[in-house]
This record gives C-alpha cells, sequence and structure tokens, in this order.
C-alpha cells in the first residue's frame, strides 16, 4: 500500500508539473523530479511508520535518529539519480513518451528504494541497524 500511493502521487505530481508547470525542453526532468521527491516524502512517512515495524522499544526513535535519516536520505538520492538516468534515458535517448517511461522508470526505483531501506537502514526485524548495533556493544 505504501508504494502504490507513493506512486500515485509520484506518477499525478509527474503529470501535473510537465502539463501545466515545467513545459519547456528540461521540463520533463524538473517534473519527474518533483514527482520523484512527493513520492519519496510519503513513501518515508509510510515506510517509518507502517511497513518497517519496529519493537516497542524502538518504536520512538524508528527513522528519527541521524543515522536513519542518512541513510534514507542516500537510499533517496540514488533512487532520484537512477529516476533521472532512466527518464533521460527513455526520452531523450529513446524517444518514448515521458508517462510510459516513468511507469517503467518508477517499478525499478521503488525496488531499489523498499530494498536500500531494508538492507540499509532497517534490519530484518524492523528495528533500526542503529539500535541493533547498541545492544551489541552492550
Amino acid at each position: 500500500m505504501a508504494g502504490g500511493l507513493s506512486f500515485v502521487v509520484d506518477f499525478g505530481l509527474l503529470y501535473v508539473l510537465r502539463e501545466y508547470i515545467c513545459t519547456g525542453y528540461a521540463g520533463v526532468y524538473w517534473a519527474a523530479f518533483g514527482g520523484f521527491l512527493g513520492g519519496l516524502a510519503i513513501n518515508t512517512f509510510l515506510s517509518v511508520r507502517y511497513v518497517f515495524r519496529a519493537p516497542a522499544v524502538v518504536a520512538d526513535r524508528r527513522g528519527r535518529n541521524v543515522r536513519d535519516v542518512a541513510g534514507i536520505v542516500l537510499v533517496g538520492v540514488a533512487g532520484l539519480m537512477l529516476t533521472e538516468v532512466g527518464m533521460y534515458a527513455g526520452v531523450d535517448l529513446l524517444q518514448v513518451n515521458y508517462l510510459l517511461v516513468k511507469l517503467v522508470v518508477t517499478s525499478i526505483v521503488f525496488l531499489w528504494n523498499y530494498l536500500g531501506r531494508k538492507l540499509l537502514v532497517f534490519t530484518a526485524d524492523g528495528s533500526t541497524r542503529v539500535k541493533v548495533e547498541e545492544e551489541a556493544a552492550r
């Protein structure tokens, strides 16, 4: 559900921005950027709140400490780079409609975002890497 809602926000913002605000040559890239940020914000909130559940002891901190936020930002920046490169390849190089390209690119990037967060930020049990490292240090 988190990915689906994030996709709707991402794709909707891309369309609105491209058709009504970012209409110039590079508009598709600015619109993709705006859509990505909107989708990422929703996805990050839902991931921290619902997707990666944490034990009660870390639930109040999960996704909010410096290391978690840095990991989420790192994954997000890589996802943004994948988005822009994918949009360039599809729109400029292959001359495919930007909405069709976005469907493919979004699938790849959302998979990356999920796996990146799961591997770099949240552990298998849903707690943060920081908490696991703190427990190991004790």
